[in-house]
């Protein structure tokens, strides 16, 4: 069984694999990730949560869903 971080942070940026995910328009690992309890609303080191990245480069389904988990 793998032990990688879900929650590892991006040195530079405070990124978690979640805002990479919702950047990239990945449904998929977002899934993946929060259904091994990956926070869902995590901030980087500017304040922005995985949906800002969603809207930001047009994932507009993902924005949605990671809205709906509040």
């Amino acid at each position: 069984m793998a032990k990688a971080n879900i929650q590892a942070r991006n040195i530079n940026t405070g990124c978690v694999p979640l805002h990479d995910a919702a950047q990239h328009g990945n449904f998929e690992a977002i899934k993946e990730l929060l259904s091994h309890n990956a926070a869902h609303m995590p901030r980087s080191s500017f304040g922005e949560f995985p949906s800002d990245f969603a809207k930001e480069y047009g994932h507009k389904d993902i924005f949605e869903f990671l809205g709906k988990r509040i």
